[in-house]
């Protein structure tokens, strides 16, 4: 239910964003981050089952520009197969600040919604976890359109499940 309430604001926000479409932009990142699992879940698990790893993070990016300081951005993002984490979704709150014509910093606040695999439910965890997450990064334009990111992005910071991940992303802004 959750999920739908999600996607409804979501239709409803991107609808008239991207009719305006001036601060309107999409993207991708792919990354790589540490997993990191309570640490009384390890101890219930077996060592290939619950465990600290790497994992690869992979995520769809929607946002809208109000100006050059202030923005909205969503997310959607699964990690690979040794990861806890099947799949999840953000909403951010964007500070940003051009630091040159051509590069900029900025920060997301916001929430995460994150589906776990059968192998942690099995140990109590709920199926979806919410938690506050967060990243920093810098944007480099490439042109006028299109530009390069690298970020930090904390993905899940649950008391249960936490997914840090450093991203390298590109975007096309309409």
């Amino acid at each position: 239910m959750k999920k739908l309430k999600m996607l409804t604001i979501a239709t409803l926000l991107a609808a008239p964003l991207a009719a305006s479409a001036n601060g309107f932009y999409v993207g991708a990142n792919a990354g790589y981050g540490l997993q990191n699992i309570d640490d009384e879940l390890k101890g219930l698990s077996t060592k290939d089952q619950l465990d600290a790893s790497n994992t690869g993070v992979g995520q769809l990016k929607v946002g809208y520009d109000f100006n050059d300081y202030l923005g909205l951005e969503m997310r959607a993002g699964a990690a690979n197969k040794d990861s806890e984490m099947l799949h999840h979704y953000s909403a951010y709150a964007k500070a940003q600040y051009p630091v040159s014509d051509s590069f900029s910093v900025y920060g997301l606040l916001g929430g995460t919604d994150a589906r776990m695999s059968d192998a942690i439910q099995a140990f109590g965890v709920d199926k979806n976890l919410q938690s506050v997450s967060y990243a920093v990064g810098g944007r480099l334009a490439i042109t006028d359109s299109m530009g390069m990111t690298l970020e930090y992005n904390q993905i899940s910071s649950h008391k249960d499940y936490e997914l840090g991940a450093v991203n390298l992303g590109v975007d096309y802004k309409f």
